[in-house]
């Protein structure tokens, strides 16, 4: 008789709602997402031209460091995906800007 009492209280528990529950069960539910940025500027390096492709109106600059090392400016930030470059090696510079 007390295994029977047993599974009656614990069927109990589960039809009855429970405040506690339906919580954990909601923020099981929720998770939470990492910002994703997605980029709107795109720098190459190709056989002597240096290419800068923008989506949006970002402020592009293009200088050389100490070092005569081509920098490639995006709103105030430098461009790490550009590899090491000397000034003496750019033959053209193309800028296409966006809206």
């Amino acid at each position: 008789m007390r295994l029977t009492s047993w599974i009656d209280s614990l069927r109990q528990r589960l039809h009855q709602p429970s405040s506690r529950r339906h919580r954990r069960v909601a923020n099981q539910a929720a998770e939470l997402l990492e910002d994703r940025t997605l980029l709107s500027t795109t720098t190459l390096w190709a056989n002597g031209n240096l290419i800068v492709t923008a989506t949006a109106g970002e402020s592009i600059s293009v200088s050389a460091d100490s070092g005569a090392i081509v920098q490639v400016t995006i709103d105030g930030e430098i461009d790490d995906s550009l590899p090491q470059v000397l000034a003496g090696a750019v033959e053209s510079i193309q800028i296409t800007g966006g809206d």
